[in-house]
């Protein structure tokens, strides 16, 4: 027969093992610490506590002492680490060291507090453990509203002793839900078959979202989150992918340790679960993924204590200046939505929430250690009519007529044509025949208001014409000159020249864009043609630079890159081709190389069709 230790420890609880009405706490005086030495207290927190506060106190004028300080609340049906704290600190001679916990009432704490091993020498000290509690009725885990709920309501009451109330809530993070855009269950190999003959399945999902600027990202598959061990499949792990596939991160259970700051990009996350039936996996085929989203400055929600004072958003708020709550009352709080102007509500889509972080204390340990988690659930936003004067806008707008419509249609056409055949010379020949420009004042019944708009008009479409022939003669299809012909190269020539002339003098775009305030009626209509004109002239500019290194003419080249560069980086997509192909027709490969390596990693040459038209160049592999 043999024996088996065990060791039964009883709680303490109060004053030197009394409860007291006003401060629930445990000391220890005067006591002494060898190295290695080891206090170990078992207390049962008062059912209102909610965070301790733990002091000690050296009594020594001349010897310095290494501490560890090890707290433990068991939960039922949670790991050992939702209420687990491991500190290590020095106190000085006659110095004090405070720290406060998180803790639950009604559960036993046990607190442990050692001496370094390899800290020599004994110190004389005192400790303390103090419990406070501020607690939210009925929200004791977390607190969540609705959109639709403009003020909540929040009953906060304490049982121990006064305390300090100031609440802060804080809505910290965006979070959107994703649906797997791709799921299947797989067989895996001969090494995850288990004994008895048992293949292990995966199940493989597939997300993709896009970020519009720079954040901080943490994917949370919320069935699986927060357990490991404990898990009941095999293994969760998930890998973080950008427009390129390039590899950025990856994560497992626990989000919150898993924070990624990407950049501007569209990115793919691929999820992978493993478990021995397929039918449990084939169920998780739709699981969703949470994407939060870090704010880059948090929303802080304004508190009352009188509902008046909530829905008139008028009075005194509790927020910074806080109250004092007097020992077993209850007093209630007002919590106003954010206000439907905020731009993440007005953005808001389905299914996605603002989560934060809710602190009822003022004291800086309370502060610390009892923080609530807080979701506000965003409403869907609102549509309004359009303002008369936009209504009144689309009315006077011209409706485009028949013969309008068969230009554009034979606009687009022509853009697509062989430019070498004769149907392609007949249809470009025959449009910019009918939008000859009409001579100034051939028609003396028209007032010279509709004369200067016609001509507008009939510019700009000859200007498209000019660009759709342009755009058949394919001077940018591949980073090089093979295929441009000296003929190609010379109609690209003649038809960038009758662009450049009818859009004018360059220096009127660039002098309108340095305009800091445009106050005339129409500067929305300006500014749109301004633009268009901006984009022909470097379309044109351009090609013609890219045709004219094709007929070995550089010193022509440089002076259109140039011309080019007023207005643009020589990165900027509508010029980097010609910039790669003046780079290496004058000798600068360096040059060359350097602007198409940012293309490749640029967003705007992320499309399949860019990137290989640079990878072909460089016999770069393109993925």
């Amino acid at each position: 027969m043999g024996s088996i230790p065990s060791t039964v420890s009883n709680t303490m609880s109060g004053i030197h093992g009394t409860c007291s009405r006003q401060v629930a706490s445990y000391s220890g005086q005067s006591v002494v610490f060898q190295p290695n030495n080891i206090r170990r207290h078992f207390l049962m927190v008062p059912d209102k506590a909610t965070w301790a506060v733990i002091k000690v106190r050296s009594h020594e004028s001349n010897a310095v002492g290494k501490f560890v300080l090890h707290t433990v609340q068991l939960l039922p049906k949670t790991i050992v680490k939702v209420l687990e704290n491991h500190k290590m600190f020095t106190l000085n001679e006659q110095g004090e060291w405070s720290h406060g916990i998180a803790v639950r009432g009604g559960y036993v704490l046990e607190v442990c507090l050692a001496k370094w091993w390899a800290n020599i020498g004994n110190v004389e000290c005192s400790y303390s453990v103090t419990f406070h509690g501020l607690t939210p009725e009925g929200r004791q885990q977390e607190l969540c509203f609705h959109g639709a709920d403009s003020i909540l309501r929040l009953d906060v009451s304490t049982g121990l002793s006064s305390e300090e109330v100031a609440p802060e809530i804080k809505l910290k993070s965006c979070v959107q839900n994703y649906r797997p855009i791709e799921a299947k269950v797989v067989p895996l190999g001969e090494r995850d078959i288990i004994p008895d003959c048992r293949n292990i399945y995966e199940l493989q999902l597939t997300y993709n979202f896009s970020i519009g600027k720079g954040a901080e990202v943490s994917p949370n598959l919320s069935l699986l989150s927060d357990v490991l061990y404990e898990s009941e499949f095999e293994s969760q792990l998930w890998m973080l992918y950008n427009s390129n596939k390039q590899f950025v991160a990856c994560g497992d259970a626990y989000p919150s340790r898993w924070s990624v700051k990407v950049e501007k990009d569209d990115y793919i996350l691929r999820a992978h679960v493993r478990h021995e039936k397929k039918d449990i996996l084939d169920k998780m085929m739709d699981i969703p993924m949470a994407l939060s989203v870090k704010i880059s400055s948090p929303i802080t929600l304004e508190v009352y204590t009188s509902f008046a004072n909530a829905s008139t958003a008028s009075g005194k708020k509790v927020n910074s200046s806080g109250f004092t709550l007097s020992a077993g009352k209850t007093l209630p709080l007002y919590i106003v939505a954010p206000s439907a102007n905020d731009k993440h509500a007005k953005n808001a889509v389905i299914g996605q929430y603002l989560q934060g972080t809710m602190t009822l204390a003022k004291d800086e340990f309370g502060k610390k250690a009892d923080v609530y988690p807080v979701k506000y659930i965003l409403n869907e936003p609102a549509k309004r009519e359009k303002s008369t004067a936009k209504k009144n806008a689309s009315k006077n707008s011209e409706t485009p007529t028949l013969e309008d419509t068969i230009f554009e249609a034979k606009t687009t056409w022509l853009g697509k044509m062989d430019p070498d055949s004769d149907e392609s010379a007949n249809l470009y020949q025959k449009l910019l025949d009918e939008k000859k420009i009409p001579a100034k004042g051939i028609c003396e019944k028209v007032d010279a208001s509709s004369e200067e708009k016609e001509r507008k008009k009939t510019s700009t479409s000859v200007l498209q014409v000019n660009m759709a022939r342009l755009t058949s003669l394919e001077m940018d299809k591949k980073l090089g000159l093979e295929n441009i012909t000296p003929k190609r190269a010379e109609e690209a020539i003649r038809v960038c020249n009758l662009i450049i002339d009818e859009i004018g003098n360059p220096d009127d775009i660039l002098a309108f864009f340095a305009i800091k305030t445009d106050s005339r009626s129409d500067a929305a209509e300006i500014k749109k043609e301004m633009e268009r004109k901006k984009g022909w002239y470097l379309d044109a500019t351009s090609k013609k630079g890219i045709a004219l290194c094709a007929l070995g003419k550089s010193d022509e080249a440089t002076q259109l890159l140039f011309d080019c560069l007023r207005f643009v980086e020589q990165s900027d997509p509508k010029v980097i081709f010609f910039s790669i192909v003046h780079a290496e027709k004058i000798g600068h490969y360096g040059r060359a190389i350097k602007l198409s390596q940012s293309f490749l990693e640029s967003s705007s040459g992320s499309g399949t069709g860019s990137n290989g038209k640079v990878s072909t160049k460089y016999n770069r592999s393109h993925y």
